[in-house]
């Protein structure tokens, strides 16, 4: 089915994490004194302390980009089973690329000691458990067949990491980072997999006009290979 299919695609694509970023402490400043601005005021000399903002402190900076899903995202449809009640359910699954890059500046009043860089590549699996099951709409004649899906459960996970460039000046330290810049990622798919299923059932709610079929439309699908769960990709 097309339009099922095309909405699993567009469902998969803006629950991935396409780019997000996160910065520690990047931008901090710190006060410092920078000299005494004299001045005459008849036949007084006053003085006043001068201060500036310079750079200090550690900066962190994590950026993440979904790398060119049109390539690299592969979406399968499996383990098709019937429900007691006659709806469909089924796994949908995605494998995603995910390009990630920590920079770490270590500043000390104003300058700096440390700059260095990681890049790496990551492997996200999205897997949902949807059913699926046939409405009728008794307002037409013949009347239209309405899918009706819904996300029963769903979860992004990190299956890959990979470290594929260190800066000169590295070692243990840009390790460290490449460490923390995982970490980082293993948490935010954990905050996004607190609202998946709720935020999958309102995507799939604004387009349930793209899951209205004719009956003709119906006798040309899939839907009779779905039941015999002979298809093991979307249709």
């Amino acid at each position: 089915m097309q339009s099922l299919s095309d909405l699993a695609n567009t469902i998969i694509r803006q629950n991935l994490p396409a780019e997000f970023e996160s910065r520690d402490n990047w931008g901090h400043t710190t006060e410092v004194w920078a000299g005494i601005d004299v001045r005459r005021d008849g036949l007084q000399i006053k003085t006043k302390r001068r201060k500036r903002q310079v750079n200090d402190g550690t900066w962190k900076l994590y950026r993440v980009r979904l790398i060119e899903p049109d390539e690299h995202l592969n979406i399968q449809l499996q383990n098709v089973r019937s429900l007691p009640d006659g709806r469909l359910e089924f796994d949908l699954a995605a494998d995603a690329k995910l390009e990630v890059f920590a920079r770490l500046s270590q500043w000390e009043l104003g300058v700096q000691l440390v700059a260095l860089s990681v890049n790496a590549e990551a492997q996200v699996q999205f897997r949902v458990t949807c059913d699926v099951g046939l409405k009728l709409d008794p307002t037409k004649v013949p009347p239209d067949v309405i899918l009706d899906p819904a996300a029963r459960a769903a979860e992004l996970r990190l299956v890959d990491f990979r470290l594929n460039r260190i800066s000169q000046v590295g070692g243990m330290v840009a390790h460290e980072l490449g460490q923390q810049a995982r970490s980082l990622l293993d948490k935010e798919l954990a905050r996004q997999n607190e609202k998946l299923p709720d935020t999958i059932n309102r995507q799939i709610d604004k387009n349930r006009q793209r899951l209205r079929l004719s009956v003709q439309d119906l006798l040309t699908t899939k839907w009779g290979s779905l039941v015999e769960g002979r298809e093991n990709r979307l249709p």
